[in-house]
This record gives structure tokens, C-alpha cells and sequence, in this order.
């Protein structure tokens, strides 16, 4: 079983690079990445991923309420 990582990150670049990071993993998944918090919501829904990675700076968004509202929607 593969765990289901998900990325969010307002910087392409380093999303660039977070998701090529798990490209050839054996032991996960890549099911999607977004680069605002209401994209993250709406498609962590859809994906149930397993482990978000996320950017501890996303623009304005407050880090905490991220968190609580990805956890509603995974």
C-alpha cells in the first residue's frame, strides 16, 4: 500500500521541486498539488490523500487554520 502524499505550496518552483521529489518513490503516491488553500480544500476533498505537505508560509493564510481546514476536507 502507498501512502497518498498531496503539496501545497504558493512558490511554483518549490512545488515544482516537492513534487518531483516523490515522483519515483515506491512508497507513495503523488494525487495532486495545489497553491492556495481553498484549491488544497476543494481537491484534498476529491483525493483523500494520506500526508499533505505544506508550505509554512502560504501567502496570508494563517498555518493553523490551513491545517484545521485540510483535516476537515481529507
Amino acid at each position: 500500500m502507498s501512502i497518498k502524499l498531496f503539496v501545497v505550496d504558493d512558490h511554483p518552483i518549490v512545488l515544482a521541486g516537492d513534487q518531483n521529489a516523490f515522483v519515483d518513490e515506491d512508497e507513495s503516491e503523488l494525487v495532486g498539488a495545489a497553491t492556495s488553500l481553498p484549491e488544497a480544500v476543494a481537491a484534498a476533498h476529491h483525493r483523500q490523500p494520506n500526508l499533505i505537505v505544506l508550505d509554512v508560509r502560504l501567502g496570508a493564510t494563517d498555518v493553523t487554520s490551513a491545517v484545521t481546514e485540510l483535516r476537515g476536507s481529507a
